[in-house]
């Protein structure tokens, strides 16, 4: 796959169930990419972004202890991991798991690092998720239909604390994206690849952290980026 802002989906490997893309193996295919795409997009000195931005928020939030929710490749663990004596790597992949844990085990001690296959919209026993100071939901909430993704923010509530913190990172909606959940989404370039997701306004992710029972902490608005911290 092209590694210069285009991305080729092997549109072979990726199945359709009532039209809408498999996202688990859609991401499968083509995470190295995207993931190579925003590495790219964060190194460029000269280029002011907002995944910069968002990557510097989350390192002025240090804690002892992140789970990491939808993990992916693990490419926010290189941000929170330095301050963080644990990590716990969620993932509905194990393929997409098995690449992160060894991406983070080339810079952390396997005894910081723990993961767990799970489904955070469908399957996940949160019980097993109490305990940490961080959860970390990076580009994930967008990927479910809205009662999937309101019961996982109130699952989540059940396992979060007094004094803990979840983070929820996502992408905002813009003038010319459509009002209602879609089947494609954009990488680092703008150009579009394919895969469900949807775009959120402030309104949304307001009534969101609400209605799961949270309270907004602190929240950054980007152009094409949010940010909240939810206690």
């Amino acid at each position: 796959m092209a590694t210069d802002g285009n991305v080729e989906i092997p549109w072979s490997e990726v199945r359709y169930f009532d039209g809408v893309i498999d996202s688990r193996r859609f991401y499968e295919a083509t995470l190295p990419t995207i993931s190579q795409l925003h590495i790219q997009a964060v190194a460029r000195p000269s280029v002011s972004n907002e995944l910069r931005t968002l990557r510097n928020h989350v390192r002025d939030m240090p804690a002892e202890s992140v789970c990491d929710l939808g993990c992916g490749l693990g490419d926010w663990a290189s941000v929170y991991g330095p301050s963080a004596t644990r990590i716990h790597l969620v993932d509905l992949s194990p393929s997409v798991l098995a690449c992160a844990k060894q991406r983070v085990f080339s810079w952390a001690p396997a005894s910081r690092v723990t993961c767990q296959v799970s489904d955070v919209f469908n399957e996940t026993d949160w019980r097993s998720l109490a305990g940490f100071r961080m959860y970390l939901l990076a580009f994930v909430v967008g990927h479910a239909t809205e009662p999937r993704r309101l019961g996982a923010i109130a699952s989540l509530r059940t396992a979060v604390r007094k004094g803990d913190r979840a983070v929820v990172i996502d992408s905002l909606k813009s003038d010319h994206q459509e009002d209602a959940d879609t089947v494609r989404c954009v990488d680092i370039g703008g150009n579009l690849v394919g895969a469900f997701k949807h775009y959120f306004n402030r309104e949304e992710v307001m009534a969101l952290a609400s209605q799961a029972g949270f309270e907004v902490a602190y929240a950054w608005w980007g152009r094409r980026y949010f940010l909240v911290e939810l206690l």
